[in-house]
């Protein structure tokens, strides 16, 4: 598409298409947890050993869910968040640092030309945990990378998160002065 614009650089990200699904909302792209339905069967392969030492009530509710995941709104989001940031990586870490450190405990990494905040809103198992990763994209600008989820999560979605934003790499624009020979 031709425009008076800079063209913008892209990324490749890998994931686990089984347990995670990516969807593109305007010029942010998430990737969230496929929450895919099991047969009975499934449900009683997977988890039969806890299920059966349940009260017979309490274990068919128990499948039920299981067959049908649905989303709990009374937890924090567990997704990824990309976006594109026509500002350099160590300005839009240096705004934002100022933003979040009254409501957030902050620890902060860098490695090449990366920036990661680490943040945690509590210490109780549905306390929410943001990671933020800054990622110059060498263009002047930069990925903001957010993965989201709650304490208890920390070890099943977060510890997969991480592995994806680590697999984060920038496409260069196509068409670019650094491409024409």
């Amino acid at each position: 598409e031709a425009t008076g614009e800079a063209p913008q650089p892209g990324f490749a990200i890998y994931y686990d298409v089984d347990s995670y699904t990516m969807v593109k909302e305007g010029d942010i792209t998430y990737i969230r947890p496929y929450l895919k339905p099991m047969t009975r069967e499934e449900v009683l392969e997977i988890y039969g050993d806890s299920l059966f030492s349940m009260p017979e009530e309490e274990r068919e509710r128990q499948i039920a869910s299981l067959m049908n995941p649905q989303l709990t709104s009374s937890l924090p989001d567990c997704e990824i968040e990309i976006i594109h940031l026509d500002i350099p990586y160590e300005q839009t870490v240096s705004q934002e640092r100022a933003e979040l450190e009254g409501q957030w405990e902050i620890t902060e990494a860098a490695a090449g030309n990366r920036i990661t905040f680490s943040m945690c809103g509590g210490q109780q198992w549905d306390s929410p945990v943001e990671v933020r990763d800054y990622i110059s994209d060498e263009q002047g600008g930069c990925f903001r990378i957010t993965s989201r989820y709650y304490l208890e999560a920390a070890e099943g979605h977060g510890v997969r998160f991480a592995a994806i934003v680590d697999t984060f790499a920038v496409i260069p624009p196509q068409g670019s002065a650094d491409s024409v020979s």
